[in-house]
């Protein structure tokens, strides 16, 4: 067990860019996860509703608070779940006593592990899917019609009001003054390694303008409605023919613009201090640009005692990199398979760049002043190295490029391109990596030609070939090199690092209409200070999302809190399979009720880290059009629930009549 727990451990650790190909995944796991607490709350506000002794609205009293439709959806939704628990439980009754269903079951977790985003097409899923479905319907048959009386004129006259309150109260302008303060070069203040400059001045920007605009807009937001009604003043708005999710619809956007005005504001005067600080020429050259990569699939290959060896591990906490060992004779391979290339890649182009950045891990202390040498070997399906190898090396010899690392600049270079394009092969040896930092080699169009040459042949009872393949072997002996998914990549083109840094400032933003929408939707049932202390606690959970994840999927090292606190009385090590007494069972699980409950708190939580593209423009990758909208989409489903919640406290509230 510990062994697929290592494994799972491995394969969540690593987050790929959101894409449209993931959104079927991503509209199913939101159904099946709104859908749930749906259903909670069309249960909770039809029995509230049994009780209720007064109509929701005075002005409609030949209303019904609940809808034929709404009883019809929680009806079937209700029944649907039901199911889909008996379906689960049968499950695991066939698992307990049939080994090859257990391993199925294992072998599901472990894929929708791997792909998060997957379409799960299970009956379980299905059923869960569904029943979420007809529970949103339901809870939002009242929502959606009264969505139809809504002014986008009040709305904007109470956004315009919102907005100006909150410039009013100078709380925004306190904290942009100590901001200033972050937003200047660091260089100014502390050294800096020259091409890590302009690295640490976007972190720094960044991770000073997240905390402070954060807090600035919670607390805008969560005191706002609670002190017009402690004041009386939200009396003469609903006394008005005004709708009461207009109020709150009117606070939401009246806020955001504010921050939305402050936020770009800072971030043009950051960038303008960036422009004008004489960025290091080395520090320009790794962080100062907007590349758009072409990432592969990574493998290992060399250990031919174990088919599933996935490189090997160094003995460090985070196994994110996995390492080959070096060595003239050692035969570890890391291998990067690209499925499909774009039809534009070579276009216009004498070489396509073939960034890379590794992990060194020294057994020896190495030559002073001296990287660790590297060879790299890229190859298309049509390479066959038992058949062409020694005609491949002939002609290089003739050619005078065999062994050799010739530059597009070197007169030879159509040559080599020749060479590539011919028998879908090019090398480069030796290659001198140095430690965390981005280097490069110009791999010849011809061997993009060869690539898309045809099409690789199919076999039903084997994988696909990759159209490219990508062999990394180190050379220096004693040494190990390591690697992950994203570490080597084809560079497709640059766009402008200046719209690329406004693109991460769009990051930080979603952030503050996440905290903005939390704040403004608790508020409308509880006081300020809870308000703030609800969305301050969300947010802060946020960020430790993927901590509270391995929780809820009982991948931490140690199970659960009785479990751990088991191992820690007995002095057992986190890594060994416990004994399967009545105790260690009842502990057991006690911790996967815990973990349900984490999970279902999960779903509450928002993923702060999604939002953070900082990285992205500190290390000098283009924020793609594609990821900009997927992520948009992502702030929309989160807050539409919100907005949910916010409208039905707002229609059980007694303010005043209107």
């Amino acid at each position: 067990m510990l062994g697929s727990m290592t494994l799972l451990g491995i394969l969540v650790q690593e987050r790929s860019p959101i894409g449209y190909k993931d959104l079927a995944g991503q509209v199913q796991t939101f159904l099946q996860d709104a859908g749930g607490f749906a259903a909670v709350g069309l249960v909770l506000w039809i029995v509230a509703s049994l009780f209720a002794s007064s109509p929701i609205d005075p002005t409609e009293p030949s209303r019904k608070r609940v809808s034929s439709l709404m009883y019809a959806m929680v009806g079937l939704a209700l029944l649907l779940y039901l199911s889909a628990g008996v379906n689960m439980f049968l499950e695991s009754v066939r698992a307990s006593s049939d080994e090859s269903v257990r391993l199925e079951l294992q072998q599901r977790e472990i894929i929708a592990a791997q792909n998060p985003s997957m379409f799960r097409g299970d009956t379980t899923s299905i059923l869960l899917m569904v029943a979420g479905i007809f529970a949103l319907i339901g809870l939002c048959d009242p929502f959606v019609r009264d969505l139809t009386k809504l002014s986008m004129r009040r709305i904007w006259a109470l956004a315009t009001i919102a907005f100006k309150e909150a410039y009013r109260r100078r709380i925004v302008w306190v904290f942009c003054v100590f901001l200033l303060i972050f937003l200047f070069p660091p260089k100014w203040f502390f050294n800096i390694k020259a091409e890590d400059e302009l690295k640490t001045n976007v972190s720094a920007i960044y991770w000073s303008m997240t905390p402070l605009l954060l807090l600035t807009a919670g607390l805008l937001a969560a005191f706002s409605i609670p002190t017009d009604v402690r004041s009386q003043t939200i009396h003469t708005i609903v006394t008005k023919p005004v709708q009461r999710f207009e109020i709150v619809l009117g606070r939401f956007l009246g806020f955001s613009m504010l921050m939305s005005v402050v936020l770009f504001t800072l971030t043009g005067f950051s960038l303008l201090l960036i422009q004008t600080s004489n960025v290091d020429e080395a520090a320009a050259e790794e962080s100062q640009k907007a590349r758009q990569p072409l990432y592969g699939l990574i493998s290992f290959q060399g250990n031919n005692k174990d088919a599933n060896w996935y490189g090997e591990s160094v003995g460090r906490e985070w196994e994110y990199r996995r390492y080959i060992a070096g060595g003239p004779t050692s035969s570890q391979r890391a291998v990067w398979n690209f499925m499909s290339l774009p039809s534009d890649l070579i276009a216009g182009r004498a070489a396509v760049p073939l960034e890379f950045a590794f992990d060194i891990f020294r057994t020896t202390k190495g030559e002073e002043n001296r990287g660790v040498l590297t060879s790299l070997q890229i190859v298309t399906w049509q390479w066959d190295n038992v058949a062409k190898q020694k005609e491949y090396e002939q002609a290089a010899r003739d050619a005078g490029v065999y062994q050799q690392n010739v530059d597009p600049s070197d007169s030879r270079w159509a040559k080599v391109n020749e060479l590539a394009r011919k028998y879908g092969i090019f090398e480069f040896r030796n290659k001198q990596v140095v430690d965390y930092h981005t280097q490069a080699i110009q791999v010849p169009t011809g061997l993009f030609e060869n690539a898309l040459d045809g099409t690789p042949p199919s076999n039903p009872n084997a994988p696909p070939q990759p159209l490219v393949r990508v062999l990394v072997k180190c050379e220096s002996p004693t040494q190990f090199l390591g690697m992950a998914p994203y570490d080597l990549y084809f560079l497709e083109g640059e766009g402008s690092f200046t719209l690329n840094f406004f693109k991460g400032a769009v990051g930080l933003w979603c952030r503050l209409l996440i905290i903005i929408g939390i704040a403004v939707a608790v508020s409308t049932y509880l006081n300020g200070i809870i308000s703030l202390l609800v969305s301050v606690f969300l947010i802060l959970a946020g960020f430790f999302q993927d901590f509270i994840a391995d929780l809820a999927r009982g991948t931490n090292y140690g199970g659960g809190p009785l479990e751990s606190f088991n191992r820690l009385v007995r002095g057992d090590n986190i890594t060994i399979e416990l004994d399967r007494t009545p105790a260690i069972q009842f502990a057991q699980g006690v911790d996967e009720g815990f973990r349900w409950l984490v999970r279902r708190l999960l779903n509450i939580i928002p993923d702060i880290e999604r939002f953070n593209w900082t990285p992205y423009v500190a290390e000098g990758f283009n924020i793609s059009g594609e990821f900009l909208i997927m992520n948009v989409l992502f702030l929309v489903a989160y807050l539409l629930p919100w907005a949910i919640l916010s409208y039905y406290l707002m229609r059980s509230r007694e303010i005043a009549t209107w």
